[in-house]
């Protein structure tokens, strides 16, 4: 009797416990907005599935949105949207995780500020690498990606993957929500250029491009009317 009597005492204490457990806080959605345009400025879009291997490295409930861009007079541009699922750990990652992945080296990464229409500046995280490829006549070459990412929160703006993960920490310490988070990049790839100078002044061209874009998409993928503020940590 007493062994039973201590196994129904054990046995309520546990049930019990369980209402006692803090409810899960509530998540807040992003301020993204998962619709690259058709139309972005002179260039126009067609959509792109995401890779059977972001798939397969991403949580299911992984949202994306991606687009390749043409236009006349115009660098190819490469834009993508990735909207983390309720599991943040598995739906977002460093983009220096994610590019070698696909096959680029020698990353160099830093920061930079693009200019938009409301006067302020977009501080984004920029990253030059190198990517092999295969031209016409399936000879290998190297040639030259430039990508500038940003993510999105459901306030906040952030270039820094460490950044997002202090307003993340801080807001569900502090604030008691959770929040989904966008990864935003916008990509142009250069071929192979030998020639020092004039790789110098396509990467050039190629940044004044990525920034133009980045200038006429935003109003159409960041919620304006939430007014998410922007924070370079």
């Amino acid at each position: 009797m007493p062994r039973l009597l201590v196994l129904l005492l054990l046995l309520i204490c546990g049930l019990g416990s369980a209402f006692l457990l803090p409810k899960a806080p509530p998540i807040r959605e992003s301020a993204v907005i998962m619709n690259l345009p058709l139309l972005v400025g002179d260039w126009t879009g067609i959509p792109v599935a995401a890779s059977a291997e972001e798939r397969s490295i991403l949580a299911d409930d992984t949202e994306f949105e991606k687009k390749d861009y043409r236009g006349e007079l115009r660098l190819p541009i490469q834009a993508g949207i990735v909207l983390s699922g309720y599991d943040l750990n598995n739906s977002i990652h460093r983009p220096e995780r994610c590019l070698p992945a696909q096959g680029h080296i020698n990353l160099r990464t830093g920061a930079g500020s693009v200019p938009l229409q409301d006067g302020k500046e977009l501080v984004v995280g920029r990253i030059r690498s190198d990517y092999p490829y295969l031209d016409l006549k399936e000879e290998s070459k190297v040639g030259t990606s430039v990508t500038y990412y940003w993510f999105v929160g459901c306030e906040r703006l952030t270039h820094s993957h460490y950044g997002r993960t202090f307003i993340d920490m801080s807001d569900r310490l502090f604030r008691g929500f959770n929040q989904r988070w966008a990864y935003v990049t916008i990509a142009a790839h250069l071929p192979q250029i030998d020639d020092p100078g004039e790789q110098k002044r396509a990467v050039e061209f190629a940044d004044s491009q990525i920034m133009e874009f980045i200038n006429e998409v935003y109003p159409d993928i960041i919620d304006t009317d939430r007014k998410p503020g922007r924070t370079e940590g």
